[in-house]
């Protein structure tokens, strides 16, 4: 589990340190359009922990888990797809939804695999989201140093990646059956 939440944090590093130079360089979108994209998205996050924890109260986190990934791997390849502001806006906004939505996954489903060893796991997994963050950003300073659209379209294609081999990941993770999530 640990792996697929280092691996989904670097994608997420990638995204945070490039998706303003894609927009910009990329869509060729306006700082405006950023900003009031980038703000939606922002508003449609905060939606998604709520949202997550609700639906960890009626089904099981696991499969939730993956969705989350899975939708985000889409909504990225969309974003590739798209490049207008009006195109983009309801694509960035699901997956800042979708992204909020797995971190509150992850830390449910987690926790619940750890068991006895949940606050040692809650310690470790700290660092090692921090750790993946950091590296994805450091990885997203290939877009700058190359500086074409294709550098920048390879970086949102690696936090696609990540998704689909974090899902991976928790879909081999098994899920304990015996206990009720509590939210």
């Amino acid at each position: 589990m640990l792996l697929a939440l280092f691996l989904d944090q670097t994608g997420s590093g990638l995204w945070a340190a490039s998706s303003v130079l894609y927009l910009t360089f990329v869509t060729q979108l306006s700082a405006q359009q950023i900003g009031v994209l980038l703000g939606v998205a922002g508003v449609a996050g905060i939606a998604g922990s709520p949202l997550a924890g609700r639906l960890a109260g009626r089904f099981p986190v696991r499969p939730l888990l993956i969705g989350c990934h899975l939708l985000r791997l889409v909504t990225l390849v969309l974003v590739l797809l798209c490049s207008g502001f009006e195109a983009l806006l309801p694509v960035i906004a699901v997956t800042y939804l979708g992204d909020r939505a797995a971190k509150m996954l992850e830390m449910l489903f987690a926790t619940r695999t750890a068991g006895e060893r949940r606050a040692a796991y809650q310690a470790l997994s700290r660092s090692v989201a921090n750790g993946g963050y950091a590296l994805g950003a450091g990885i997203a300073a290939i877009g700058p140093a190359v500086g074409t659209s294709d550098a920048y379209r390879a970086l949102i294609l690696g936090n696609a990646l990540s998704f689909v081999i974090a899902a991976a990941l928790v879909w081999r993770t098994s899920e304990p059956r015996d206990k009720p999530i509590e939210v």
